[in-house]
């Protein structure tokens, strides 16, 4: 499985992006899943990917943010030269928060995904 993280959030609304990418590797490693970088993922090959996607910005004090946790299936086509995106399971959020909360905020989205597995 990838990791591919989205922060397009601005105004000082972060989140941690290494707090959030070690506690998805944890609970991916827990349900028995092999955590790869891109690169190491073998060509043609049948693979999965959680998607985490932030974007926005400071409302006053407080930081409004379009956030995603999105699981996809990729395999090939009997060519090979296409990946074929099957979306598995996704969870959204407007998360309206102080700057530093964020990122607790994202690590509450991400449990949610794997509350079920």
């Amino acid at each position: 499985m990838e990791i591919f993280i989205n922060d397009t959030s601005r105004d000082g609304c972060w989140s941690n992006l290494k707090v959030v990418r070690e506690y998805t590797e944890e609970k991916l490693r827990n349900i028995g899943l092999n955590v790869l970088n891109l690169n190491d993922i073998p060509k043609n090959n049948e693979w999965l990917m959680l998607q985490i996607s932030l974007s926005g910005g400071k409302n006053g004090a407080y930081c409004v943010i379009g956030a995603s946790v999105s699981l996809y299936y990729f395999d090939s086509d009997n060519v090979g030269e296409r990946q074929i995106l099957n979306l598995i399971n996704q969870r959204t959020a407007v998360i309206t928060n102080t700057p530093e909360g964020v990122n607790t905020s994202m690590i509450d989205l991400v449990g949610l995904m794997f509350r079920d597995y």
